[in-house]
């Protein structure tokens, strides 16, 4: 049994600094727009990102970054009854 204990530590820590990944937020240019409406983005929407910098989807794809998550990130500003401020969110990753 002894003789068996160092190659399995050592695959142990291999395996455990092999997953490791960044994750960040990103955030698209805020939308105000009529309660209840979403302007889509495209392939052409810009999005902030603090390792990638200001980039597309497909930029991001080219720099080795994959989309984990994409949503709405709202908020109501009282002063401005039915009207909301949107912005597009991602939660992206790299190996």
């Amino acid at each position: 049994m002894r003789w068996f204990m160092p190659p399995v530590v050592c695959l142990l820590a291999l395996a455990g600094s092999a997953s490791a990944a960044q994750g960040e937020v990103c955030l698209a240019a805020e939308q105000t727009t009529p309660a209840g409406v979403m302007k889509p983005f495209s392939d052409s929407t810009v999005f902030q990102c603090k390792s990638a910098g200001q980039v597309t989807v497909p930029q991001l794809y080219a720099k080795g970054w994959k989309v984990v998550s994409v949503f709405p990130q709202s908020s109501m500003d009282p002063s401005k009854p039915g009207m909301v401020s949107v912005l597009w969110t991602l939660v992206v990753e790299k190996d």
